[in-house]
C-alpha cells in the first residue's frame, strides 16, 4: 500500500495541510486520476483523511511502520 508515490503524497499532505484532491496532484505535478487513486487507498487504510469541509489531510505526527520480509 506505501508506494513511493504515496509516501511522497503524505509527506506533502502533512507538510502543505488540509488540500482537495486537485490542489494536491498540482502540487505534486501528477495525473489527478492517479492522485485520486491513492488517496482513496490511503483512506481506506487510514492514513489520510477528511477534515469538516472535506479536505485531505493527515492527521497524524509520525508513523511507525514494521514489515515482515520473507526470504
Amino acid at each position: 500500500a506505501l508506494t513511493p508515490k504515496r509516501l511522497e503524497l503524505l509527506k506533502e499532505l502533512r507538510s502543505e495541510g488540509p488540500l482537495s484532491v486537485r490542489a494536491l496532484s498540482k502540487l505534486l505535478k501528477r495525473d489527478y486520476k492517479n492522485v485520486h487513486v491513492d488517496c482513496s487507498e490511503l483512506e481506506r487504510i487510514d492514513l489520510i483523511g477528511r477534515d469538516e469541509d472535506g479536505l485531505l489531510i493527515a492527521p497524524w505526527d509520525v508513523i511507525n511502520a514494521q514489515f515482515q520480509l520473507v526470504a
